[in-house]
Formats: C-alpha cells, structure tokens, sequence
C-alpha cells in the first residue's frame, strides 16, 4: 500500500506539508470564512453568481491570463502569487460586468484587501 505524496499546504505562506489541500490548522478556517460571508453578508444573486460554472470558468481564465501572479505586485515589479480573483468594477456597481475578462484580476490578499478598503470608501 503506498502513502499519498505530501504537499505544501494551499493557504498562502503556510510551509506546513499535508496529504490534503489544506494542513490541519487551515482546513476549518478556509471551510468557514467564505460560508459564513455568503450566508450573512452577500446577497442572493451574487451567491448564486459565484457558485455558477459561467463564474468558475471566467475566474479561472482571469488566473491563467496572469500566470498565477497577483497583478497589483507584477505592475510593482513584485512576483507575488495571486489568490483572488477580483472585480475591477464590483458586480453590486454594475452587474452586467460580472463575467467580462477586462473587469476581472487576480490579487494577492493584501492587494484585495487594500482595493476593498478603497471600494469601501
């Protein structure tokens, strides 16, 4: 019987080696953050929306188009891995925007973070 090969954990900057997507201190906290975002926060169209096939393809498009890299970083001359796919235009401003490729990049979640800060303004 062989073992499963180990990986890096998925969650960014975690070196923690699992046979999982996600170590052990990251699986709950993965699971749970977007769950609880969309069940209090986000409406019921936007979650439909991103639990739509039409999204995950869009989503993974907007990945391969940067290379996996955070494009907010690469436009710094900083290679920073990416982790969320954002809306340049968010979708509660202007839906019909939601699937276009030129209104979708990929960011680092420090970028992410910084631009909804922004957007929250």
């Amino acid at each position: 019987m062989t073992s499963k090969p180990l990986k890096p954990c998925n969650k960014p900057n975690c070196g923690q080696l699992t046979t999982t997507r996600y170590c052990e201190a990251h699986t709950t906290e993965t699971t749970n953050d977007n769950r609880y975002y969309d069940k209090h926060h986000r409406d019921k169209r936007s979650n439909s929306f991103y639990h739509s096939t039409a999204w995950r393809k869009a989503r993974q498009l907007a990945i391969l188009e940067s290379h996996g890299m955070c494009v907010s970083c690469f436009n710094d001359n900083r290679l920073v891995p990416g982790y969320i796919v954002d809306h340049i235009i968010p979708i509660k401003v202007n839906w019909l925007k939601r699937l276009d490729l030129d209104n979708l990049q990929y960011l680092c979640l420090s970028c992410h973070n910084k631009k909804t800060f922004e957007d929250k303004k």
